[in-house]
């Protein structure tokens, strides 16, 4: 009998033992399912938490600063002679954040409005969620809108619907799922200059700088060298001291995180031990029936194999489909990711359990076939 055969009727009759003591295998299912969720679901818990602190911080924190201006704001051609001027600096983007009416045909909204450079992007993670951000060649009448002003305002299909704006029309060409944007409508500097919403609002920049070294006297120097060029006395603040709070509980966090992932898995790894050690003994007296109409203890193994990958796979799969419906209803109820659905660590998870309930599996068994058929029989 060739390899494929034997595979085969094992398989066969993996299938009909599941189906023969159908409600232990349940049990088991459930009990597995239980076992794997919990871990699976504080670690989707956890990548939701560091994507939701990355999406807030800067990125390249430690050699950005940001520059508040009022009125009298630097030109285009400004920030090239700064750059130019100063051999540090890498890039600066502008951005400006202001509250106007958003009418949408005949609803309207009080909405926060961010115009920004096409380089602002370089210096936070965005994520696009559905269409793309700025194309150069065409920034007049586009704009890139939050999650929660998409949900709220167009039932969550915003994609080429209309935004009117101090009288010009903005098509949504984008649409990001970020917590600090989440109410925004974000529109292209130069739109923001030619509707003059610059004017008597407060302009802000980010410098950044090569290197993170010294930030002080480089931040000083770029002062001095704004008042003495333009005559305006810019607010700066240095990103890497205003976040050191929030990294300090963000590594705090993940910490605490970390401890509960293992406290959690270890139980779920003995839960599994537990359940597959109860469920060889359970099947013992089949085991016996079978070696004595003839089955080699290579076929007990198989056997027992093919049982339990079904069993897991089938509580992999319940675990996925769970945590994509909880990712579902949970997202929808802030405007940001909670639950963030990682296939990779639903994988590795499954992976092993799977793996350590083969290996408990083989030793219990191995355990059992080196008694007599007669004392097996005996359960």
């Amino acid at each position: 009998m060739g390899i494929f055969n034997i595979l085969e009727n094992n398989f066969v009759n993996a299938l009909y033992s599941l189906r023969k003591n159908k409600y232990i295998n349940i049990m088991v299912v459930i009990a597995l399912f239980l076992g794997l969720l919990f871990p699976v679901l504080v670690l989707c818990f956890g990548f939701a938490g560091l994507n939701y602190i990355d999406s807030t911080l800067v990125k390249d924190y430690e050699r950005v600063i940001k520059l508040e201006i009022k009125d009298n704001s630097l030109s285009k051609d400004n920030i090239s002679n700064i750059i130019n001027s100063n051999k540090e600096i890498e890039s600066i983007s502008r951005f400006l954040v202001f509250r106007k009416t958003a009418i949408m045909g005949s609803n309207f909204s009080y909405a926060t409005v961010r115009a920004v450079d096409m380089n602002y992007i370089d210096f936070n993670s965005i994520h696009i969620s559905e269409g793309k951000w700025f194309n150069g060649n065409s920034l007049d009448g586009v704009c890139i809108i939050g999650k929660k002003f998409s949900t709220d305002n167009f039932k969550g299909n915003s994609i080429g619907e209309s935004i009117n704006l101090a009288g010009q029309n903005f098509k949504v060409i984008a649409v990001t799922d970020d917590i600090k944007l989440s109410d925004n409508i974000i529109i292209a500097m130069p739109c923001a200059e030619n509707l003059h919403l610059i004017n008597d609002n407060l302009l802000q920049y980010y410098v950044k700088f090569k290197s993170g070294n010294d930030m002080l006297t480089k931040t000083s120097v770029l002062k001095e060298y704004i008042v003495d060029q333009f005559g305006v006395s810019p607010n700066i603040i240095v990103l890497k001291n205003e976040y050191q709070n929030k990294i300090n509980n963000t590594i705090g966090s993940i910490l605490a995180l970390l401890a509960i992932v293992i406290i959690v898995l270890f139980y779920s790894l003995l839960n599994t031990i537990n359940i597959v050690k109860n469920k060889v003994i359970e099947m013992k007296k089949s085991y016996g029936i079978r070696i004595a109409l003839g089955a080699t203890n290579k076929d007990i193994y198989l056997q027992n194999f093919f049982e339990l990958l079904i069993l897991l796979t089938i509580s992999s799969i319940m675990v996925f489909c769970s945590i994509y419906l909880i990712s579902l209803f949970a997202n929808k109820l802030v405007s940001y990711t909670i639950v963030k659905l990682n296939f990779v660590v639903v994988l590795c998870s499954s992976i092993t359990c799977i793996l350590i309930a083969f290996i408990m599996s083989y030793l219990t068994i191995r355990k059992v076939l080196r008694q007599n058929t007669i004392e097996i029989l005996r359960g």
